[in-house]
């Protein structure tokens, strides 16, 4: 890995070239990751004996499985992050209820692919580099 990522203007590094990654994805923010950090940031990458990717976030658990092509097979929304949005909703910090498919689902649609032909993120999977 070399270089920086997309970024706008304004979190761009200077004197660094762009990044040369095959890929580059944006992930949504939770209710819960808006209340504990500043983005979204991926702890476990483990390869399944299905051939999937399985990807873990690291403030509120999320999980996100890809095909070898990242595109998207589902989002879920696991135990632990159920528990701590209902403990978020009991303290007025979030407002609930907690309905599990419609957060899975705006998960999956909320994902961001960088097209490095276009220079813009797409909500379809898209390489930002075709080697």
């Amino acid at each position: 890995m070399k270089g920086c990522s997309p970024q706008s203007p304004p979190y761009q590094f200077e004197g660094y070239p762009p990044g040369r990654e095959k890929f580059y994805l944006l992930f949504p923010l939770t209710p819960v990751d808006e209340l504990t950090g500043p983005g979204v940031t991926v702890d476990l990458l483990d390869v399944l004996d299905n051939g999937t990717l399985q990807l873990t976030s690291s403030i509120s658990g999320i999980q996100y499985f890809f095909d070898f092509s990242l595109r998207l097979i589902k989002a879920t929304a696991p135990h632990n992050f159920e528990r701590i949005y209902n403990e978020r909703v009991r303290e007025g910090q979030i407002r609930g209820p907690f309905q599990k498919e419609k957060i899975e689902s705006e998960l999956s649609a909320a994902i961001r692919y960088f097209d490095g032909q276009t220079g813009l993120w797409t909500d379809r999977p898209a390489m930002s580099h075709s080697w």
